[in-house]
């Protein structure tokens, strides 16, 4: 898997920045076609089709999918790991979504409130995986 890392340092994020965050959404629709296609074979096969996709996708292959989870002792012990540095932008970060968040409230009522909570708990979620794969761990987030 190669993931492409930004310094801010280099002369070129700005760019590699925007290059990064315009993508080509015309194909959207296959997106949310496929990815239906493959919530309704899981619901349909069960564990049988989330280990052939996670195969698929991910490249790994598992003989039961409970290998799949992520136990919170594992999310413990990866955070524990990761570097104070990391941690403290990690949660500056949430803080600062937290707090537009909360900001958001006010303006837009209980619906956004909801939806926005929603958003934190998954925000949450990819910082407690993003501290596993800093850690060398290769969580497959199927079950998020």
């Amino acid at each position: 898997m190669n993931i492409k890392f930004l310094k801010t340092s280099e002369k070129n994020f700005k760019n590699s920045l925007e290059g990064f965050l315009n993508f080509d959404s015309s194909n959207n629709e296959k997106i949310v076609e496929t990815t239906n296609n493959i919530l309704v074979e899981i619901k349909k096969r069960g564990d049988e089709a989330l280990l052939e996709f996670t195969k698929k996708f991910d490249g790994l292959v598992f003989s039961d999918a409970s290998d799949l989870e992520i136990t919170q002792n594992d999310i413990n012990a990866a955070f524990e790991r990761v570097s104070s540095e990391q941690k403290e932008a990690l949660m500056e970060a949430a803080k600062r979504i937290f707090t537009y968040h909360e900001k958001q409230r006010w303006n837009h009522g209980p619906t956004m409130m909801m939806k926005a909570q929603g958003l934190a708990k998954k925000l949450l979620r990819l910082i407690e995986l993003d501290c596993m794969f800093l850690e060398g761990k290769q969580p497959t987030p199927h079950r998020f």
